[in-house]
């Protein structure tokens, strides 16, 4: 009995000293991922303050063309004389600056028709003071305008193909025009007709259509710049990759001649 009990209380020493063993070795386990996962974020996030310092370093080293041309797109070189004058006109209807210069021009457009939609209806006592500004608003407005008519005629002229494929700008045009023969109206004839006619400015409002189509092109214009960048890099490297395979060939001739 006494050595049954003794072998049986070794038994019992020694599965403890295991689960001893078996919870520290846990422990200690657990610890180590902890500490793991911990420098893993702590790389992560030095990772990530270093990108953003070399993203800060890059915008602060950028030249005033780089940075333009990183918001606007490739530069528009006019000052190249061995390119004609039309298509430096070209390029300028079709650059990013003449998108975002109209989309300014049609915000400050809908600005003025709708301060001038304000001031006559708040105008009800004939105050020449309103009614001054109410005139300075709709000149404002038909500068804009005439603006506008300007930049249809040159697209017409110089880049139809692409503006008759685009619907929102036939639709624009068709409001720009329809804004501008109403304003004509309304500044050329009386109260009783201009009261009529002068609802029609607020197609200009559809306007609005402009801006979106202004801020699609843009981002358009951004990333063809940099497409073509890639195609003109990869082409460079395909180049190049032919030289090699040149020399190579001519490298291979030569030890078999020898």
């Amino acid at each position: 009995m006494s050595r049954g009990s003794s072998i049986e209380n070794r038994s019992r020493f020694t599965d403890s000293l295991v689960n001893v063993f078996d919870s520290r070795k846990k422990s200690d386990l657990d610890s180590v991922t902890t500490d793991s996962f911990n420098m893993q974020s702590l790389n992560d996030t030095i990772e990530e303050e270093n990108l953003q310092k070399n993203k800060d370093n890059i915008i602060l080293n950028m030249s005033k063309e780089e940075f333009l041309e990183s918001i606007f797109g490739p530069s528009l070189h006019l000052n190249d004389q061995n390119v004609s004058i039309k298509e430096k006109i070209r390029k300028v209807l079709l650059s990013n600056y003449l998108h975002v210069a109209i989309v300014v021009l049609v915000i400050l457009d809908s600005l003025c028709v709708t301060i001038e939609l304000i001031i006559e209806a708040e105008n009800k006592n004939n105050s020449h003071a309103l009614h001054v500004a109410e005139e300075v608003f709709k000149y404002l407005g038909f500068g804009i305008l005439c603006i506008f008519m300007v930049e249809i005629a040159l697209k017409i002229i110089f880049v139809f193909n692409e503006f008759r494929h685009s619907k929102l700008e036939i639709l624009d045009a068709i409001v720009v025009v329809i804004s501008f023969i109403a304003e004509i109206v309304v500044l050329k004839h009386d109260d009783a007709i201009s009261a009529i006619v002068g609802l029609i400015a607020i197609f200009r409002f559809w306007r609005i259509i402009r801006i979106v189509n202004g801020f699609t092109m843009t981002v358009e214009r951004r990333y063809e710049g940099k497409i073509d960048k890639l195609k003109q890099g990869m082409n460079a490297l395909i180049k190049e990759i032919e030289n090699l395979k040149e020399e190579l060939s001519k490298k291979e001739d030569l030890l078999k001649d020898v």
